[in-house]
């Protein structure tokens, strides 16, 4: 359960089905009026687009009820509407609505209403639909779509009017076919230009076809309370949605006040080890972000042999280097001690006589760590070594392919069946939040949308960025961001939750007026300042 000021609950389908049940059930609200509530919603967003006609496809279970209020609250508003109603046995309150738009027709005769119930017969009369409400199936989906509706669907999705425009089509829920769970397409799915969800996010909205596929999405208010929603958060599929005024609150207590930045050792240091004469400017992307973040003091621990390129980049930080074969924890001296993170892995490279260094800094290093990169690579071939060794204070911070790593090395008891961010049945929040409790770490999963998971708590769905960030060093750059709000103090799941939503902002912002290919990872840090500013 969570502060539903700071953050909105994202539900998976089975989740969601829990909480509704809850509402109707233990506190008592009836069906009937949830669903009264989402109807008036639904059309509401319906008529913000002026029908002439209105096609609404309804299932039989209580999402096609949503849509049978739907059509009975527009034809009382004087819109012409056809309903299909799928052939079968409708749950109870779907069937009293459905009952409704009978009499109500039948009694009244300007109430410009006429139901289908042959799939064929429905669509001949839709051809000249402007608005086409899907209420097929719901969030309750779990196998491929089947006929007739799937004839349907492709019906809605390739359908044209005589003039040759598309008709809008208006989802309830959730676009049928769409997995409310993970995102994944159930065999087809309507490609949704609106979507109304009621009482809260689901979790395929956010993820993997769901962007795509669900338009513009409106959360409708239906009267399930919010203590109830948060009540699930922490279910399979489910999490959280930080909102911004969290990620402002935490940053504002960690480092965002002149007494706890008094001296440069009190918000750092952060010490980035990276590097590499393949990748010399990966930890220079990693140190700058870092104390663009807030970092007081950012030591750079890279290779000898690229420390004068290094220097160059920024000689107003303080650069450490190894000259042996590889880094000990005693090169830095005196910095050991002071380091109040370490970001380790930017440009590393992959040399396996790394593994060894890498694993004695890290158990001799007991501050929080943020491990990225090739660091990541390297240590994904030692499973028993990171679940005997990883700590509470550590940070994960995996792309697709680097998470798939470290995932093929993991019993995790079921808890994902597809470790594959490439399968299309891929979950990123049963994903991050399996590796994070196989080795009881936080882990930031990157991708769309990234996924912040760590053991005891609802997974993070960060709500900002876009595809303007997948660009080289981008990683880099938040791994810095990350380590210096551990250097401030921030526990690591709110790190990692605070510093993707701020990197998430900078890519929001370069696209408001800017090409999103023309972004580079620098563009990010020339950002920062300006976008950390506007949480103050």
């Amino acid at each position: 359960m969570t502060d539903s000021v700071a953050f909105d609950p994202v539900l998976g389908g089975a989740a969601m089905r829990d909480a509704d049940h809850h509402t109707s059930q233990e506190l008592g609200v009836p069906v009937a009026a949830l669903m009264e509530c989402a109807g008036r919603a639904a059309a509401a967003v319906v008529r913000q687009h002026t029908p002439s006609r209105v096609g609404i496809l309804c299932g039989t279970g209580n999402n096609g009820g949503d849509g049978l209020v739907v059509a009975r609250l527009l034809a009382e508003r004087g819109t012409s509407v056809d309903v299909y109603v799928k052939d079968g046995k409708l749950t109870g309150e779907s069937a009293v609505n459905l009952g409704l738009v009978e009499r109500w027709a039948a009694a009244r005769a300007g109430l410009d209403v006429r139901i289908h119930r042959d799939p064929d017969a429905a669509m001949e009369h839709m051809a000249s639909c402007d608005v086409l409400v899907d209420a097929l199936l719901g969030t309750g989906l779990e196998s491929d779509v089947r006929a007739p509706l799937s004839e349907l669907i492709d019906w809605m999705n390739a359908h044209r009017l005589p003039s040759g425009a598309q008709p809008v089509r208006v989802a309830l829920d959730i676009p049928s076919g769409l997995s409310a769970s993970t995102g994944q397409v159930l065999g087809t799915c309507v490609r949704a230009h609106e979507t109304v969800t009621f009482a809260c996010l689901k979790t395929g909205h956010l993820t993997g076809r769901g962007p795509a596929l669900c338009g513009r999405v409106h959360v409708a208010d239906i009267g399930i309370p919010r203590w109830v929603l948060n009540e699930w958060v922490d279910a399979p599929l489910s999490g959280i949605r930080p909102r911004k005024a969290a990620i402002a609150a935490l940053l504002a207590r960690h480092g965002g006040d002149a007494e706890s930045r008094e001296h440069k050792y009190a918000t750092g240091p952060t010490v980035i080890l990276g590097g590499s004469a393949a990748y010399p400017g990966a930890p220079v992307l990693a140190a700058r972000a870092a104390a663009r973040m807030g970092s007081g003091y950012v030591i750079t621990w890279c290779p000898e042999d690229i420390r004068a390129h290094v220097l160059s980049q920024h000689a107003d930080m303080p650069v450490m280097s190894w000259r042996a074969s590889a880094p000990a924890l005693s090169d830095l001296g005196a910095h050991a001690e002071k380091a109040r993170a370490l970001v380790v892995g930017p440009g590393l490279g992959r040399d396996a006589a790394l593994v060894e260094a890498l694993k004695s800094i890290l158990e001799s290093f007991q501050g929080p760590v943020v491990i990225d990169a090739d660091a990541l690579v390297l240590l994904a071939e030692e499973p028993s070594w990171l679940r005997a060794r990883a700590r509470e204070n550590w940070i994960l911070t995996p792309h697709g392919g680097e998470f798939a790593r470290l995932m093929k090395r993991v019993d995790v008891g079921g808890l994902v069946k597809n470790a594959e961010p490439a399968d299309p049945a891929f979950s990123p929040v049963a994903g991050a939040r399996a590796l994070a409790e196989a080795y009881g770490v936080t882990v930031l999963l990157k991708g769309w949308p990234t996924v912040v998971a760590a053991p005891g708590r609802a997974p993070a769905i960060n709500p900002t960025g876009n595809p303007a960030a997948s660009t080289a060093g981008s990683g880099d750059v938040l791994a810095g961001m990350t380590g210096a709000c551990l250097a401030q103090g921030m526990a690591p799941f709110d790190a990692a939750m605070a510093s993707i939503h701020v990197a998430g902002r900078c890519a929001d912002a370069w696209t408001e007026s800017r090409a999103a290919r023309s972004m580079n990872a620098g563009d990010i840090l020339n950002l920062l300042p300006a976008v950390l500013a506007d949480y103050a």
